[in-house]
């Protein structure tokens, strides 16, 4: 169940899915998956989610020329205030471009 979790976090996460969402797709309580989740991989629900979108907004913003905004949104995050602070407690770094790295 756990695997079925996470394979749905991966190719969802950019969606608007919650912990409640995973759980109904593998067919548990929502109590229960997240106990479940937690025990088995170390981190919550949302926070997979989460971490999913951090992962796959960094590399979109080393891959493209994207402003952080538009990363942010197409990435799930609800709010850029939001995805700024996820994003620097993820990498210890500001998703914006540094003067010196900016072309």
């Amino acid at each position: 169940k756990v695997e079925v979790m996470a394979q749905f976090i991966g190719e969802h996460a950019l969606e608007d899915i919650s912990a409640e969402d995973v759980a109904r797709m593998a067919g548990l309580h929502p109590n229960y998956a997240m106990t479940l989740y937690k025990r088995a991989i170390g981190l919550t629900i949302k926070q997979s989610i989460t971490r999913n979108r951090l992962d796959t907004a960094q590399s979109m913003l080393i891959a493209s020329d994207l402003p952080v905004a538009s990363v942010a949104f197409d990435c799930g995050f609800g709010s850029l205030s939001s995805f700024y602070y996820a994003f620097e407690q993820r990498f210890h770094k500001s998703p914006a471009p540094t003067t010196a790295s900016q072309k």
